[in-house]
């Protein structure tokens, strides 16, 4: 099953959240007068009202009341999200990113970018998308933005997948999710979390394509947990957390099908159709996967023809991935197993052709090479900015070491140097202690001196004369 296309078709409409000058802006609900001619308001009334914000743009243009540089990063959008018309939208955001203002509006140049690699891959111009990429990841890492990083890896990583670079696509899908992890664990928010859980579904879906069900199955606790936070949050587009959550079992009826385990396949097969998107036209696309495993035929027919449809309304290039892949392939394989072969493999030589057109539209804009080419330039530029991390770990840590050492050496010198003290102090003690017994020991020598001279012994007393007897 291949429907990382189609994830990112319905997935990106979310870029007009990116859009802003200013994130976060809140306008008035019901703006009067120039209010109205405002970026942060016609950007909100892009996607539910664009005839309208086209309306409005016209008269900010013609009045001057809005750069040029916004007037076609809002016309870009509008064609872009509300109208499906890419070749206008790709006027618009080239005629913007050429604008010699761009370079000052950091903002709206990343913005453009990224709606220019969205546009190029939509059209099958993998070198001119994987280009914009390129120069998008470049100016996302200067201006620290980690999250746009994360979107357009996930777009290269889409890109290699179509040109068969699959290991490459996960890589990047990889990166991706690893970005998108750190930034939930600070503050998240819907957006972050929305392109996380679409980080995970596009990865589910390579390995599902890659029939790598060990990983497949490892990695369902890691998408679950994205798609609960996700769900957990008010979601800013109406619909979306629907879609997450039917991409997620859709993705997993197959997966637990062709691994054999069909009660849990049917089980996530059955929530799939409790999801609206899965109702939708559009949702086609999630559920013609399992029927074909399931050899309900019939059904899984009815529901490419509708895939078809939209893709006929949209006047979209048949020379295409997605169509080929998505649409024809599995188309063929309905009709074979209806009985059908004839046509089966009418279909299936259209598909072979349109598959040659693509390869040789893929070689001669020499997307293979440059896909390649960034593919290891990204890699080296990851692993650079990863050897710089531990260079700087490694100064943190020589520095505390360093720290540590003078720390233990002053407490050695204060050690020693109370140690001395305390002998001194301990002599000084003694000494006094010694000179206190020799004062005592003086002043007993001296009271016995005293005592001597003062006893009776010398010549110092009156004698009394004796009276002597005659004899008689």
């Amino acid at each position: 099953m291949k429907l990382i296309t189609k994830l990112s078709m319905f997935a990106i409409i979310i870029i007009m959240t990116a859009c802003s000058n200013k994130d976060g802006t809140k306008e008035a609900i019901h703006p009067s007068g120039s209010d109205r001619h405002t970026f942060e308001y016609i950007k909100k009334i892009s996607v539910t009202q664009p005839k309208q914000a086209l309306r409005l743009l016209q008269t900010a243009e013609n009045k001057n009341l809005m750069s040029e540089l916004d007037i076609n990063a809002l016309r870009c959008l509008v064609y872009y999200n509300s109208m499906l018309d890419y070749n206008k939208a790709t006027h618009y955001a080239e005629m913007a990113l050429s604008d010699s203002t761009i370079n000052s509006h950091p903002q709206q140049l990343q913005s453009i970018l990224h709606i220019c690699s969205l546009l190029y891959y939509n059209s099958g111009d993998y070198t001119k998308c994987l280009s914009t990429v390129k120069r998008g990841i470049d100016v996302a890492y200067k201006h620290a933005n980690r999250k746009l990083v994360a979107q357009l890896l996930m777009i290269m990583g889409q890109c290699h997948n179509d040109i068969g670079s699959t290991w490459h696509a996960l890589n990047c899908f990889d990166r991706a999710i690893t970005i998108l992890e750190k930034e939930t664990k600070g503050k998240p928010n819907w957006s972050t979390c929305y392109y996380l859980t679409t980080a995970n579904a596009l990865k589910a879906n390579a390995l599902l394509t890659l029939k790598n069900y060990g990983k497949l199955l490892e990695q369902a606790d890691e998408y679950k947990a994205a798609l609960k936070s996700l769900n957990s949050m008010h979601e800013e587009i109406n619909g979306v957390n629907d879609l997450s959550n039917a991409t997620f079992y859709s993705i997993y009826a197959t997966g637990y099908e062709e691994m054999g385990y069909g009660a849990k396949g049917e089980d996530m097969y059955d929530k799939l159709l409790t999801t609206r998107a899965a109702c939708t036209t559009e949702g086609a696309a999630l559920l013609a996967p399992y029927l074909i495993d399931k050899k309900r035929y019939a059904e899984a027919l009815k529901k490419l023809d509708d895939m078809e449809m939209v893709w006929q309304r949209d006047g979209q290039d048949t020379v295409n991935f997605s169509y080929i892949n998505n649409i024809l392939t599995d188309k063929a394989r309905a009709l074979q197993g209806l009985g059908r072969y004839r046509e089966a493999m009418q279909i299936g030589m259209r598909a072979y052709e349109l598959r040659d057109s693509l390869n040789r539209r893929i070689h001669n804009q020499n997307a293979m090479m440059i896909a390649e080419q960034l593919g290891k330039q990204m890699l080296k530029h990851y692993i650079e900015r990863q050897d710089n991390i531990v260079k700087v770990n490694h100064l943190v840590i020589a520095a505390t070491l360093m720290l540590l050492v003078t720390c233990m050496v002053g407490l050695i010198l204060i050690k020693r140097k109370n140690k001395i003290l305390k002998d001194k102090e301990q002599s000084l003690l003694s000494l006094t202690e010694d000179l206190m017994k020799y004062k005592i020991k003086l002043m007993n020598l001296t009271e016995n001196e005293t005592s001597k001279k003062s006893g009776g012994g010398g010549g110092g007393g009156v004698k009394m004369p004796w009276r002597h007897r005659s004899a008689s």
